[in-house]
């Protein structure tokens, strides 16, 4: 099989002597392929090879990530480059275990060999230092923008640091800038933006003022949410969230002038909705620059809602489109904002996702503290998905009638449990039909 291949091909180069890899300062680049794309990986391994290291990489990801024709032909023609699959799992992060594991399994071997890990996260955080207390050269590579887990990772003085720069695959252009109006309403446009030579080059300058003003804190792991709740904070009307660097010479502009800023005293949530878009096509991505930018169109438009204790959790999934007259309870629709996978990644990376015996006060409860943290999303949330696409995948398997027959049709064959609400069945149908189809991969 594919894994099998990539797994004896990877192992190969560590039949080198100890002498032999010493002599060619050989180095191993484990890549979480789920959350870093061909530009971030080229990025790191042209860091690595400037201070002398050959790199091998390994991408490890979910078998439906390599369905990208992109990363497909990168793993097939770069030399020295092999992919991992990881059966998906959708209790767990099974990307992250995998790479946890062999970190570990790399830190127990005898012989010295650099190992540097590509993330956008703090998960790595101690096998990583585990790594490093073996005495091995081991590096982590964030992209830009992620000062929560770079600060972690540099706080064990063993590990080396290195940040790479903006994504440089999308040029000096962004298609899509999503607002947020001074009276709250969200709005999605698509336009040529212009890059700056530096985007994030006032990042430092601006997080120590809000961190001054209560909104940041080093441990946060997204930044963007201290940016938009001081600016809302202190009514200065529309701002830009989307692409982060608007969102970032917006608030470094405001600062520059000489008033009294208002300090943090209200909790609010900044949620920047988006669809699920597994099915995005080439043309798609050629219009929209990147899966982001579209997945991002596709959403229901930024807002910020201010903290209303245990209502908070219902007026998010509500304005997120998780609400269905049919079934107005909370549970119901509630049970359909879990079953988007990427939804339930964050709360479960978090311990926050519920669990058996929790009440609904403490479903809404983990759901608040979700909504409010700077280290659970940067505000991405999935909207409900279309029913489309899964009306077209039942009809293809056979299931007729209406809509809502066809999906209680399949939902009883597939052994599923049953819903109250249209929007429940497609949540659910849809999340059972990508993890039966990771599994087949």
């Amino acid at each position: 099989t594919l894994a099998t291949v990539a797994t004896v091909a990877r192992r190969l180069p560590r039949l080198w002597s100890s002498r032999r890899r010493a002599q060619r300062r050989f180095c191993e680049l484990l890549v979480d392929g789920d959350s870093n794309g061909v530009e971030h990986i080229c990025q790191a391994r042209q860091m690595l090879q400037a201070k002398g290291w050959q790199v091998q990489t390994t991408i490890f990801a979910t078998p439906g990530r390599f369905q990208n024709q992109r990363l497909q032909s990168f793993v097939e023609e770069e030399p020295l480059v092999f992919s991992q699959p990881v059966e998906w799992n959708a209790s767990k992060d099974s990307t992250d275990e995998a790479i946890i594991a062999e970190l570990k399994s790399m830190a127990k071997m005898s012989f010295t060999f650099g190992i540097a890990l590509l993330t956008a996260d703090k998960d790595f955080f101690e096998a990583i230092n585990e790594v490093a207390s073996c005495g091995k050269p081991v590096t982590v590579i964030l992209p830009i923008g992620r000062p929560g887990p770079t600060e972690l990772y540099r706080s064990n003085p063993a590990v080396e640091v290195s940040v790479l720069q903006a994504a440089n695959e999308l040029g000096r252009f962004e298609r899509v800038k999503a607002t947020i109006r001074a009276d709250g309403r969200g709005e999605v446009e698509t336009n040529s933006l212009l890059r700056p030579e530096a985007p994030y080059a006032q990042l430092n300058g601006v997080l120590e003022r809000l961190n001054d003003l209560g909104y940041y804190s080093p441990e946060d792991v997204y930044w963007n949410h201290a940016l938009v709740k001081f600016w809302f904070a202190n009514s200065l009307g529309d701002l830009p969230v989307y692409p982060p660097w608007a969102l970032l010479d917006a608030v470094a502009r405001v600062l520059e002038e000489p008033r009294q800023w208002t300090s943090k005293q209200q909790q609010m949530a900044f949620i920047l909705p988006c669809a699920d878009t597994w099915n995005l096509t080439p043309r798609m991505k050629d219009f929209y620059i990147s899966r982001k930018a579209y997945s991002i169109t596709k959403g229901c438009g930024p807002f910020v809602v201010p903290d209303s204790g245990e209502s908070l959790a219902e007026e998010v999934l509500r304005r997120l489109g998780y609400d269905d007259e049919a079934a107005p309870e909370f549970t119901e629709f509630a049970l359909s904002f879990f079953a988007q996978n990427k939804n339930k990644s964050k709360l479960r990376k978090a311990d926050l996702l519920p669990i058996a015996g929790d009440t609904v006060s403490d479903v809404k409860g983990k759901l608040r503290e979700a909504f409010l943290s700077h280290k659970v999303s940067d505000g991405e949330w999935l909207i409900p998905p279309a029913g489309d696409a899964v009306l077209k995948m039942l009809r293809k398997q056979g299931f007729d009638g209406s809509e809502l027959e066809a999906m209680k049709a399949y939902a009883a064959a597939k052994q599923l449990p049953s819903r109250k609400t249209r929007i429940g069945y497609i949540s659910m149908i849809q999340a059972h039909s990508k993890s039966a189809f990771e599994k087949k991969k």
